[in-house]
């Protein structure tokens, strides 16, 4: 579902770029699956880790699934935007029952110790914490606390999820696939000019730079991580609209945008659509790509409705 998310959201975008409102009819049924199976503590179901020894949950998973619902709420009216802002609450309580006194986030139910390595399996559900040694709980799930903020209009909200960033940043090296999705989420949602910059700092240093290096050596940067840098698109989309116009990212990024939607390109997202089964890492590339793609399209659309007034430039 962490996958999924991400392809639900391309889908209320394309609704709004073709003006074909059937798009969000998927994306509606998927919260309203992602609701009916949230469990009784406020965690999402990942679509696995259900097993006979018990029920993993990590917070990370949710923080991911947390933004399509998130991106649902600010799509929604009335009884059904309630049901999803109540489902966001509940997620976000969950979340926050693993911080540390420190400022981390621990990782969740887990069958395997993810504080220990090299890692050890349990033979039940365990709370593992150790936020220090995981730290893409706080990556994966950043994006949804500024979301979370921003739909409910709260600082007390939104100076957590500044503290949450601020944990973060010192501990990444390098923002690439939900790392700069959660970064343009905390840049875009910020109300505090300062933390703004600091952002857009952190985004210059740790994404632009390193994707115009990739850019400069050809690189297939997109099929990183088992597809997951293909969220980057989406990044570059988000800094040429809000942090300004760079001639070799603009340039990458519509090198990258032929590629991976090229029907001529072999390493194509439609390729992968044509494939019997594309598998796990070509749904991620199909999801996660087809996300960056609707931003190229119409910049920011992918965050439609979150914050009023948010337009490109800003």
């Amino acid at each position: 579902s962490f996958i999924d998310n991400r392809g639900m959201r391309a889908l209320l975008a394309a609704a709004e770029i073709l003006d074909e409102p059937t798009y969000r009819r998927p994306a509606l049924r998927w919260g309203r699956i992602m609701m009916e199976r949230q469990r009784p503590d406020g965690g999402y179901r990942m679509g696995y880790g259900i097993t006979s020894r018990g029920e993993e949950c990590y917070v990370a998973d949710g923080g991911e699934i947390a933004v399509g619902i998130a991106r649902l709420a600010a799509d929604s009216t009335g009884r059904q935007r309630q049901e999803f802002m109540a489902s966001l609450d509940a997620y976000m309580a969950y979340r926050e029952s693993f911080r540390v006194p420190t400022g981390g986030i621990g990782v969740g139910w887990c069958l395997t110790d993810y504080g220990r390595r090299p890692l050890t399996r349990l033979e039940t559900p365990t709370r593992i914490l150790a936020p220090e040694m995981n730290t893409y709980t706080i990556t994966c799930t950043l994006a949804a606390a500024y979301a979370h903020a921003a739909l409910h209009g709260s600082r007390p909200l939104e100076h957590r999820a500044e503290a949450d960033a601020m944990w973060l940043l010192p501990r990444v090296k390098a923002l690439h696939g939900a790392a700069i999705e959660s970064l343009q989420y905390a840049h875009a949602l910020t109300n505090d000019p300062t933390q703004r910059a600091i952002y857009a700092d952190a985004i210059e240093r740790a994404f632009s730079a390193k994707l115009r290096e990739a850019g400069a050596a050809g690189s297939s940067w997109w099929l990183f991580g088992g597809s997951r840098s293909a969220l980057d698109l989406g990044g570059l989309a988000y800094v040429l609209a809000c942090l300004g116009d760079d001639p070799a990212l603009r340039a990458e990024m519509m090198r990258a945008t032929c590629l991976m939607f090229s029907p001529d390109s072999p390493e194509s997202v439609l390729a992968t659509t044509r494939l019997a089964k594309p598998g796990h890492d070509g749904w991620i590339y199909i999801c996660y790509g087809t996300l960056g793609l609707v931003d190229v399209i119409q910049p920011i659309v992918s965050m439609d409705g979150l914050v009023p007034g948010l337009t490109p430039g800003r």
